[in-house]
């Protein structure tokens, strides 16, 4: 096989991807376009069917590249906490798409505060919040 650098399929001609060695951030790019396109990835449900795309810059299917979304995040951030790398690609706008100015290298702690929070309120009377209880076994209740 000859050498990939150079070559002219996209997504090799970077030198991030040769055979049997993928940087991380040729990793990252294309979990990316994974879980944003591929309906069997299992995180397409919190990406892809949500609406969240790659934009026309980063996928090869639009006349995108690695090699622009390198150039727009630029290399990971060194470090290691135990195994796992402390820096990951992170969505500033969780609800927007991965595209210039929405993305960055956070650590986990970043990206844990930067979440889609959901709460669910069930409000109830106490007639009901009491029969809720009860149905449930707790047998605490006063009488």
């Amino acid at each position: 096989m000859r050498d990939q650098v150079g070559s002219k399929n996209a997504y090799f001609r970077h030198g991030h991807a040769r055979p049997g060695k993928h940087t991380s951030e040729y990793m990252t790019w294309t979990n990316i376009l994974e879980r944003c396109r591929n309906k069997k990835n299992e995180q397409y449900p919190n990406y892809g069917s949500r609406g969240i795309s790659v934009c026309d810059r980063w996928d090869p299917q639009k006349g995108g590249s690695f090699t622009n979304f390198l150039q727009d995040v630029g290399l990971r951030p060194e470090g290691r906490t135990g195994k796992r790398a402390t820096y990951s690609i992170d969505r500033i706008n969780v609800d927007g798409n991965y595209e210039p100015g929405n993305v960055r290298w956070a650590t986990s702690k970043e990206q844990a505060a930067n979440r889609r929070k959901s709460t669910r309120i069930e409000l109830f009377t106490n007639e009901e919040l009491f029969a809720e209880i009860k149905k449930r076994g707790f047998a605490c209740l006063p009488q």
